[in-house]
């Protein structure tokens, strides 16, 4: 569900409640959470520095709960989940409203820290999700020069706004990780992994909005699954140390 996916669940669900916190008539109502939040303390984390002290009733898979009253505030955010058809995809579903991210930074500014010269490789390589084959190869590249090679998913939430706000480059696949580019300072260069025919923006949109600056590597696909989300893709050394010699400068 996309209450366990840390884009969806940040983007798309939390970025909400603040519109539900500015309603009088809200007042100590409990919000209902998909129960599978809390296999991940990640996410139960990101839920507690979200939610200002409202009880948090969470609700088991395929369990109905009987309100007296259900406040569902309207979608700010516009992209399908796990897209089955590569037909079905367009730039139109790469929208979200500046309002949103703006909420969720807005609880999280107390752990935002004063950015530095640093710059981050996002790796997948401890992910069941590996999207680069070669990750291994331009890794080494991304170390070489200057890089430090970090793994979001052995991160607690507050270690993720930390390094991200801390950096002045970050460098990664399309993935949830990349949410992380909310707490990011203006002006801070993002780079984005991910084949250009997929018209997947969500990350650009996010950053443009944000003041960072994205710049986009266009790597071949190797392997097509069944959707894209199983895709696997290739850049060469070549392609690699271009695009690094490219953000480098950006970031200068």
């Amino acid at each position: 569900t996309a209450a366990v996916n840390y884009y969806h669940f940040t983007v798309e669900i939390l970025s909400r409640l603040e519109y539900v916190n500015q309603l009088a008539e809200a007042d100590g109502i409990p919000i209902l959470v998909d129960e599978e939040v809390r296999m991940y303390s990640q996410l139960e984390q990101l839920l507690k520095v979200i939610n200002l002290n409202r009880e948090v009733i969470y609700v088991p898979s395929g369990i109905r709960i009987r309100v007296k009253l259900l406040i569902q505030p309207s979608m700010n955010t516009w992209m399908p989940f796990n897209v089955k058809s590569r037909e079905m995809f367009q730039i139109s579903d790469n929208l979200m409203a500046k309002s949103g991210l703006e909420n969720i930074r807005l609880h999280a500014k107390k752990y935002i820290k004063k950015q530095t010269m640093k710059k981050i490789f996002i790796s997948r390589t401890k992910s069941n999700a590996l999207r680069v084959a070669n990750e291994s190869a331009i890794t080494r590249l991304f170390s070489a020069a200057g890089f430090e090679i970090v793994f979001a998913e052995t991160l607690s939430y507050i270690e993720q706004i930390e390094l991200f706000s801390n950096a002045k480059c970050i460098v990664g696949a399309s993935g949830a990780a990349l949410t992380n580019i909310l707490y990011c300072h203006p002006g801070t260069v993002v780079g984005c992994i991910v084949p250009k025919e997929y018209d997947f923006w969500i990350y650009s949109t996010m950053a443009y909005l944000l003041g960072c600056n994205l710049l986009f590597a266009n790597p071949d696909i190797i392997y097509r699954g069944t959707c894209i989300g199983e895709d696997k893709y290739e850049m060469s050394e070549k392609q690699c140390e271009k695009y690094i010699e490219e953000i480098l400068k950006m970031c200068m």
